[in-house]
């Protein structure tokens, strides 16, 4: 298909919906963002349960016994139908509809199919969630105090009411999880009594911050190194990094440490090295990272199954022309 025939399209999608409507990711019912630029969201969910016996919160990860039911294309009104007995013989529709932008009205409406009466209960839960740190997360953005020196000025960095990118990808237009266009959501902060240079670089998905630093140029060239290498493993560019942030100046006084510590899925690090008190600690460290890159595979698979081979004969199978000193 000719790429020109989405042209028409470039732009012209915005998700900035209502206040009120099913924003959650956690429990579903209405949630109400009264101002974006803060952040916060409050969430109010409603629904139903036997009296007096288990109760199933809706949980928006996973199947809770809800479904959505209907809702206009502005979601001005939905519903979710909530089973209660299976195949519908007791369910209980939920109906938010919004009245404006201050307030919501909901309704529920039990239905009991059964041939006896039923005892229902009916569940109210709120709460208020800060901005998270990714999506889905349940750690929320670090709050820090800032003071600023006598004459200093304080410039919020997202204050701008619309930004233009350099190269826009095409969900640019789509801001989603009440982040806004181009805004980037990291941990960061540098305290003003850090020797100097201090201070940190945040960008999509890492961070670099040091202090006695060279210059803002040491944080710069790790980051630029880390940026470089995107098709590595996350080791590699982290040691890239570290070896960046040497060649643009380091620490004046010179390091005597280094470590590369990387974990995965498993309940144990997948890399952990490190280098004290060396003259070249990152040469060190990458020495001992290229020795250990293609072991960490087989230390992998020897934590969780110990009856692989010894370490050795697999570095023999994965490196060409190594060999064992005790095999001569």
């Amino acid at each position: 298909m000719n790429p020109e025939t989405f042209s028409i399209l470039h732009h012209s999608h915005d998700l900035r919906l209502s206040a009120w409507g099913p924003y959650t990711k956690r429990y579903m019912g209405i949630s109400h963002i009264p101002d974006v630029s803060a952040g916060l969201r409050f969430d109010l969910s409603v629904f139903p349960g036997l009296y007096r016996r288990g109760v199933q919160p809706p949980n928006v990860l996973w199947e809770s016994g809800y479904h959505p039911w209907e809702a206009a294309p502005d979601l001005s009104y939905f519903r979710h139908r909530h089973e209660v007995i299976w195949k519908d013989q007791v369910y209980c529709n939920i109906d938010f509809c919004r009245l404006d932008e201050s307030a919501a009205l909901i309704r529920t409406e039990c239905v009991n199919r059964t041939d006896g009466p039923q005892s229902l209960s009916l569940y109210w839960m709120a709460s208020l969630h800060f901005p998270p740190l990714r999506t889905y997360s349940s750690v929320p953005l670090q709050i820090s105090r800032v003071s600023v020196p006598e004459g200093g000025v304080w410039v919020e960095a997202l204050d701008y009411a619309d930004v233009t990118l350099g190269f826009e990808a095409h969900r640019a237009t789509l801001s989603y999880d009440g982040l806004l266009r181009g805004e980037i959501r990291a941990h960061g902060f540098t305290g003003e009594r850090n020797p100097a240079w201090c201070g940190h670089l945040a960008s999509e998905g890492y961070s670099v911050a040091g202090n006695v630093l060279a210059g803002e140029g040491v944080a710069k060239a790790m980051a630029a190194a880390f940026e470089a290498s995107a098709e590595e493993p996350l080791a590699e560019r982290l040691m890239r990094a570290v070896e960046a942030g040497r060649d643009a100046g380091g620490q004046p006084e010179g390091q005597n440490s280094a470590a590369l510590l990387v974990h995965g899925a498993e309940p144990f690090p997948l890399v952990d090295l490190r280098v004290d008190l060396h003259d070249q600690p990152e040469a060190e460290l990458r020495r001992l990272w290229d020795w250990f890159r293609p072991m960490v595979p087989y230390y992998v698979q020897r934590a969780l199954t110990p009856t692989v081979p010894r370490w050795w004969q697999w570095r023999m199978d994965q490196v060409p022309g190594w060999r064992a000193r005790h095999l001569g």
